[in-house]
């Protein structure tokens, strides 16, 4: 398992870009987990693939050891890329699952992040697709 947090994914960006891109960012939350959806049109951002060597880690978060564990699932594709991950997360006595989506639509990338003490594969997907059935509206013009 790899120490440290050296695996944090690396855009080819100009912060520039970054700081005047339109985005949004839209965030649920219940007593059952969260839900965070960002939005950001960017023409050449999309995250890489998630090297093997950072699919487990640990980290020091305040002073109790974290593990990490991140694997690749299949979701249906989604607009012009897609990938989806589910990250176990265990220390201090506790464990949650984080599930990401990005999507990307010609110039926009959409992350959808679900925090729960257990991330459902086919809630993910229907979260996932719907999301990405708004985003679509919303840039045809049919959006509400």
């Amino acid at each position: 398992m790899r120490q440290g947090t050296s695996c944090a994914p690396r855009l080819d960006l100009d912060l520039a870009d970054v700081r005047t891109a339109p985005a949004a960012v839209v965030a649920y939350s219940s007593d059952e987990g969260s839900v965070t959806q960002a939005l950001v049109d960017l023409p050449s951002a999309y995250p890489a693939e998630l090297p093997a060597a950072c699919a487990s880690y640990q980290a020091v978060v305040e002073g109790e050891s974290v593990s990490y564990v991140t694997r690749t699932i299949d979701l249906p594709p989604l607009g012009d890329q897609s990938r989806a991950h589910i990250t176990a997360v265990t220390g201090g006595g506790q464990s949650l699952e984080v599930g990401s989506v990005v999507i990307r639509v010609g110039t926009v990338v959409m992350s959808l992040l679900v925090v729960a003490r257990k991330v459902k594969y086919a809630g993910l997907a229907d979260q996932s697709r719907e999301a990405y059935e708004k985003l679509t509206l919303a840039m045809n013009g049919d959006g509400r």
